[in-house]
């Protein structure tokens, strides 16, 4: 990964309001040349390619959950942990997290697991659910509503929506690590 995709990555990485502790920034960056990592960019479609948007997990087994959470696949190395959406402002509203999602699950997928996981607001959780998507709640969280979610990718349909701004995901042989 080249340097200047790694600061782009942090400095949106760094811009996100996240609801629950972030991971520290050595951490963060570390993690960005580990081969495990699913990271997907989301950039924009002109001559720079500048990255505006981000999505970024791996396997559930390296991550740390909220306290009270349990997962019952973990230690199976069936699962793969979504990190938050990282969108820069004045891109947001463009469906590029919808593409981001899709392209991340895809991703998984393509990798052999089975199922993904992470935590999102319940509503959004709900919204998903009420469309058809293979989607539980795993565990709810009072009063945030912050809750954590499994995707079965097995039972999943991947649909392609393309941003209405000029706005693309990379390739997966150059924007997946």
């Amino acid at each position: 990964m080249s340097s200047d995709v790694r600061r782009s990555i942090l400095k949106i990485y760094r811009e996100l309001p996240l609801p629950v502790p972030a991971i520290r920034d050595k951490k963060f960056n570390k993690s960005l040349s580990d081969p495990k990592t699913i990271l997907i960019t989301l950039r924009v479609n002109d001559e720079n390619g500048k990255i505006v948007g981000y999505v970024k997990g791996g396997p559930l087994e390296i991550y740390e959950l909220r306290r009270g959470t349990y997962d019952s696949n973990l230690g199976k190395t069936n699962t793969a942990y979504m990190e938050w959406i990282g969108i820069k402002s004045g891109y947001w509203g463009e469906a590029g997290g919808h593409v981001l999602r899709s392209e991340f699950l895809k991703e998984a997928r393509n990798r052999g697991y089975i199922f993904v996981t992470g935590y999102v607001h319940r509503i959004v959780t709900l919204s998903r659910k009420n469309r058809g998507e293979s989607i539980e709640l795993v565990q709810k969280y009072d009063p945030d509503k912050l809750d954590y979610y499994r995707i079965d990718l097995e039972k999943m349909m991947y649909t392609t929506h393309q941003p209405s701004r000029d706005i693309e995901t990379m390739p997966p042989d150059i924007g997946i690590l």
